[in-house]
């Protein structure tokens, strides 16, 4: 039985890859997914069908055969409080030429504005440690404000919670990194196979914000994005990854309830246009990425 190694924390469709995309991907031995769940897994499925090196941490032992299958070698990493524990060596997971972050930083947790940002901290400097160049962190649209209107990424976030104020934090942080040098990718909700957004409000009454624009994230952008950033090296970046259409609350969840035979959740009758829209024209214009999902109601 392999030892448990204790580590202290410091405080402080289906995808079309062109032969342009493949030779680019080559300069890439080694790709090490922190949190290798619902997008996490997707993601380094599609990189071991190229014949790439992929690493996935897991809380769970139970995932470690499912990823196994996948072709991804399994670690099992639990974060608790101030310490990692792995049942593996750590080194051999922080052994990479990328490092994909995909830990949500929780909403329920009182402590998230301070514990959050120092956990990613901590995980950074075992990628310096380790001389990880390059790095991809997932974020949220969630940094932004529901106030805000239409937003990009030149534009201040004012988040009001405590998981985007944790998020904007981190962000902060990471855009002064010379090492790894970190993209990060804002993403909407997300949705996709296991997660339909039908399910999301299905019978709930009387809720807020119906004239508010949805931002959703297919699992199949976010994926596609992520290879994207990987394939063209655009490091030290923010890109948002947001469906081009936005329908309203009111029409969108309903219809997506009785889409998959759920009850639709009602709103309140306030008419007022409120809350905001993302644009993702950056990713578009510099990375000339195609959304595969443009329309969130397509599953």
């Amino acid at each position: 039985m392999l030892l448990t190694r204790v580590y202290l924390l410091r405080f402080f469709n289906v995808f079309d890859f062109s032969f342009t995309t493949i030779m680019l991907l080559n300069s890439i031995k080694t790709i090490s997914i922190l949190g290798a769940g619902w997008l996490g897994q997707s993601l380094g499925q599609i990189l071991v069908q190229k014949g790439y090196q992929v690493k996935g941490s897991t809380t769970r032992k139970e995932k470690l055969s499912t990823l196994q299958a996948a072709g991804i070698t399994p670690y099992h990493l639990k974060i608790s409080g101030n310490q990692i524990i792995a049942e593996q060596e750590l080194e051999d997971f922080f052994t990479c030429d990328i490092l994909f972050v995909n830990l949500p930083p929780g909403r329920r947790n009182p402590e998230v504005e301070f514990e959050f940002p120092e956990r990613i901290k901590t995980i950074m400097m075992l990628a310096q440690t380790s001389e990880i160049p390059h790095a991809i962190f997932v974020s949220s649209t969630g940094v932004f404000g529901s106030h805000q209107t239409i937003v990009n990424e030149d534009d201040i976030p004012e988040p009001s919670t405590a998981s985007g104020r944790a998020l904007l934090t981190t962000e902060r942080y990471l855009s002064l990194l010379n090492s790894p040098k970190t993209t990060i990718l804002r993403f909407g909700g997300l949705i996709g196979p296991n997660r339909h957004p039908g399910r999301f409000l299905a019978g709930k009454q009387n809720l807020k914000d119906g004239a508010s624009p949805v931002n959703m994230t297919h699992l199949d952008d976010a994926v596609g994005a992520s290879i994207s950033i990987m394939e063209y090296e655009k490091w030290g970046d923010i890109f948002h990854v947001v469906a081009d259409q936005h329908p309203l609350r009111k029409d969108y969840y309903p219809a997506m309830a009785e889409a998959i035979h759920l009850s639709p959740p009602s709103f309140l009758s306030d008419n007022n246009p409120s809350g905001k829209i993302v644009s993702s024209e950056r990713i578009k214009r510099e990375l000339g990425y195609t959304f595969l999902k443009p329309d969130p109601s397509i599953i």
